[in-house]
């Protein structure tokens, strides 16, 4: 058994939230960039045993209210979007547990192992052909004390990382589709393939891929009521109430962050009129109009809590679904007015990905505007427009690199190309007149690189170097035999010694491409730089 133990102190609970949000913010980022599952944050969340607060004191847990739940998931939502998902998606499969197995022993002992071991459940609700959460196609197949199931689910949450899925399905073969069971079924239990990838902004960590879900475990771990009235009594209504607790804890970040902008800009011209007070007021009206709907929202599911019918009542369910749609369109309005008072600074992560001219137009943008945290530059034809040089005569030059004419030159091609009338001799006594100004190049290169000069301003090498020094991460890349190898070597070197003094710069040659990168492969190796420079790149502001 892998309890994990319980904390010194008997902290509050939000507390406790907090310093498991503390390392979820750390690799918030990290997580989002990479498409990968939140292990630190779940790691904290699980020291701190956040994972089983909802179950009964009698079954190892801590009895908490919704209302204390819900309060974690907004303080774990200012901290990582995936994190706060992955933890309210939990705690909706714990509602389940609680509020409809204390009467089954198999899924008392479950709880029980839940807070003991800080165990976490994912969800599996919906299948290929259908998203409807209320009707399945998949069916459990009971054989003596077992039941078989086989699933072609769109997606489960953090599927590979849960320790055991709650599962929705026809109660048996002939069932219609909306005569649905939910099962639990532990790791070792079943088999995932995966079948459809997951990457979604913001959503990336949850990690909630699709698979072909297979399994067989005892008859014992179906929960014995219909999912039908789980779902009406229990799922629905903390599916609602706590998205828009999380959604409520994004927006206080995007608040935090729109106040810190203002100040900042109030600071720098304290005796100007900011239009962008007038937003972050209105923004500020918006987060306490979320918090009192859901407020709300707990309340009434508290009062229909206590009477007979109340929880299958239509005004209840109303009043749920009300819930998730205003908190999600007071969300979207308060981010919008996030983006008005924070401007391009907003967008401050920005990637500029340029070919040919379009390397031109990037690499100049990245110089005008510091919003720019990346750069990919592809056959960058010019860095620097040359004044006595016209469109027609650049795009005249030739397109091949000094290095790929001169390999011509030593095995004949050029040669036999001129012979066969396959190349002008115009053209060839060009590119041999280059492959003389790169020997010419090479010795002056040699004497500078011993003295080391400083860039001198206005150069392509000081533009990098001051890229650099804003932490822009910035990747050039050449086709194995394109001129703008060349283009590089006039002011960086021909053994690129000047670059190799540029913090952050990276040089890549592609393999067998041309100047349109048309190989596949070719394509690849751009998208992975891509990639890394996004990833790499500094965030320089508050968004």
């Amino acid at each position: 058994m892998n309890t994990v133990p319980r904390p010194r102190a008997a902290l509050d609970l939000s507390e406790r939230a907090r310093r498991a949000a503390s390392v979820a913010r750390a690799f918030a980022d990290a997580v989002d960039a990479e498409n990968r599952f939140p292990h630190e944050a779940m790691a904290a969340i699980k020291a701190e045993r956040l994972l089983g607060v909802m179950i009964p004191v009698d079954l190892g847990g801590e009895g908490r209210a919704l209302m204390e739940v819900a309060e974690v998931c907004a303080i774990l939502g200012q901290a990582c979007s995936a994190m706060a998902m992955i933890y309210a998606m939990h705690m909706i499969k714990l509602s389940s547990c609680v509020q409809h197995g204390q009467d089954h022993a198999w899924h008392r002992n479950l709880m029980r192992r839940i807070a003991d071991e800080q165990l976490l459940l994912g969800s599996s609700t919906t299948e290929s052909g259908s998203g409807d959460l209320r009707t399945s196609s998949c069916a459990v197949v009971r054989d003596g004390e077992v039941f078989h199931l086989e699933k072609d689910a769109t997606c489960i949450s953090y599927g590979e990382f849960c320790d055991l899925i709650l599962v929705t399905a026809r109660a048996h073969p002939d069932a219609p589709p909306s005569d649905q069971v939910m099962v639990a079924v532990e790791k070792g239990q079943y088999t995932l393939e995966r079948t459809h990838p997951w990457d979604t902004l913001g959503m990336r960590g949850t990690c909630s891929e699709g698979y072909l879900f297979k399994a067989t475990a005892p008859v014992e771990q179906i929960f014995p009521l219909p999912f039908a009235e789980i779902a009406a009594q229990s799922m629905l209504a903390h599916c609602h109430l706590l998205w828009a607790a999380l959604w409520y804890g994004l927006t206080s970040e995007a608040f935090s962050r729109s106040q810190a902008f203002v100040k900042a800009a109030a600071r720098k011209a304290p005796h100007a009129h900011l239009t962008s007070t007038l937003r972050l007021a209105e923004m500020s009206v918006m987060l306490q109009q979320m918090r009192a709907v859901i407020v709300d929202g707990v309340a009434r599911h508290e009062a229909a809590s206590q009477t007979e019918n109340g929880l299958s009542a239509i005004s209840y369910l109303v009043a749920m679904n009300n819930v998730k749609v205003s908190a999600a369109q007071l969300m979207t309005q308060a981010l919008d007015h996030a983006m008005i008072i924070c401007g391009l600074a907003g967008y401050r992560r920005i990637t500029l990905v340029g070919q040919c001219s379009g390397a031109y137009a990037a690499l100049h943008t990245a110089l005008r505007d510091d919003d720019v945290a990346g750069l990919v530059l592809i056959n960058l034809w010019r860095f620097a427009w040359r004044g006595d040089e016209t469109l027609e005569q650049a795009l005249a030059a030739p397109g091949r690199s000094s290095d790929a004419y001169l390999r011509m030159w030593r095995n004949g091609e050029a040669l036999r190309r001129l012979v066969r009338g396959e190349a002008p001799l115009r053209g060839l006594l060009r590119a041999a007149n280059k492959i003389g100004r790169r020997g010419m190049q090479a010795v002056g290169e040699a004497v500078s690189a011993l003295m080391r000069p400083a860039p001198k301003p206005g150069t392509p090498e000081a533009w990098l170097h001051r890229l650099s020094a804003r932490g822009v991460a910035t990747h050039v890349l050449f086709s194995e035999t394109d001129a703008s190898l060349d283009e590089f070597a006039r002011y960086f070197g021909r053994r690129d010694w000047r670059a190799r003094r540029i913090a952050g710069l990276e040089r890549a040659i592609l393999r067998d491409a041309d100047h349109s990168l048309s190989s596949r492969a070719a394509r690849a190796v751009v998208f992975d730089h891509v990639r890394a420079a996004t990833k790499d790149r500094a965030s320089g502001g508050p968004f």
